[in-house]
């Protein structure tokens, strides 16, 4: 119901002028969490409304495995995404290039981003 409560709403206020996205972020894919979900629930919308594309804004993965794993998985939302629009782009999030460390001392967490 509502994939059809957002198309509809979708087709009340977009004119055939609208340009009409996907927008994502912070997905966190790790491997076991269930983004098919939200992959599935994107062609949905899409194949009752036609998308202009789908953008993902960042932290597409949890980037706390090998870097070669984290692109791994990049590569498997890349292609989930193309896979219902060819105009589907993956900007990088801190997650998404293994560039942040995270120390957790005791209530406190640090974050810091290394250049």
């Amino acid at each position: 119901q509502e994939i059809d409560d957002c198309v509809a709403k979708m087709i009340n206020e977009c004119t055939e002028k609208s340009l009409v996205f996907a927008i994502l972020t912070d997905s966190h894919y790790d491997g076991s969490n269930n983004f098919s979900n939200t992959l599935k629930n994107i062609k949905a919308v899409n194949d009752k409304y036609q998308l202009d594309g789908i953008y993902h804004l960042g932290d597409t993965v949890n980037g706390n495995k090998e870097k070669h794993e984290t692109t791994a998985l990049i590569n498997e939302v890349r292609n989930g995404l193309y896979q219902i629009h060819p105009e589907s782009y993956i900007i990088p999030g801190n997650h998404d290039d293994n560039s942040f460390t995270s120390i957790g001392i005791g209530e406190i967490h640090i974050l810091f981003y290394n250049k």
